[in-house]
């Protein structure tokens, strides 16, 4: 894990993944639950090279998530 973000309803936690040496480990971004911790989604496999190097959650009070991401 390279980054991560709290959202602003502290319901759900964003975190920026590095790739791993081998094709099965690609960088990605893991949205969690922190109340149990499983994750909720999982996007950007494939998409990224090398890792994400920063996320954040919109601050605008939305019905869905909004994150931003930096690569």
């Amino acid at each position: 894990m390279c980054s991560m973000d709290l959202h602003p309803s502290r319901e759900m936690v964003a975190s920026g993944q590095r790739a791993g040496r081998n094709r099965k480990t690609q960088a990605h971004i893991r949205i969690w639950s922190t109340e149990t911790l499983l994750t909720l989604y999982v996007f950007g496999m494939g998409e990224f090279e090398i890792g994400v190097s920063a996320v954040a959650f919109s601050q605008l009070v939305s019905t869905s998530p909004q994150i931003t991401a930096k690569v």
